[in-house]
C-alpha cells in the first residue's frame, strides 16, 4: 500500500471554501480504482488544521490520480486557501496485511 497524511492549515474566512474544494477532489477520488481511501479530517481543537488520509494499492495509483480533472481542479486552487504550504507523511503500512484492505 502506499500512504499518504496530508496536512493543511487552512485560513480562517477560507474553511467553507476549502471544505467544498476538497470534498469534491475526495469524492472523486474514491472512485478511483486505484484508491483504498481517501479521508478527509478537521481537528476539534482548530478548525483550520486538516488532515488527508489518502491509502492507494500501488505508488503509480498516486501518479494516476494527480493525473486527473479534480486533483487539477482542486491542486490550481487550495494554494490561496492556506496559511501555509501543506506537509505529508509517506508511510508503510504494518498492520492490517495489505491483503486485508
Amino acid at each position: 500500500m502506499h500512504i499518504l497524511h496530508v496536512f493543511l492549515h487552512v485560513k480562517a474566512d477560507q474553511i467553507e471554501a476549502f471544505k467544498t474544494l476538497t470534498l469534491d477532489n475526495a469524492r472523486n477520488t474514491r472512485q478511483e480504482p486505484g484508491c483504498v481511501r481517501f479521508d478527509v479530517l478537521q481537528d476539534k481543537d482548530d478548525p483550520t488544521r486538516f488532515t488527508f488520509i489518502e491509502v492507494y494499492k500501488d505508488p503509480s495509483d498516486i501518479d494516476h490520480h494527480k493525473a486527473t480533472d479534480h486533483y487539477a481542479r482542486w491542486a490550481d486552487n487550495v494554494g490561496d486557501l492556506l496559511e501555509e504550504p501543506r506537509t505529508r507523511n509517506v508511510l508503510t503500512n504494518i498492520d492490517p496485511p495489505d491483503e486485508e484492505f
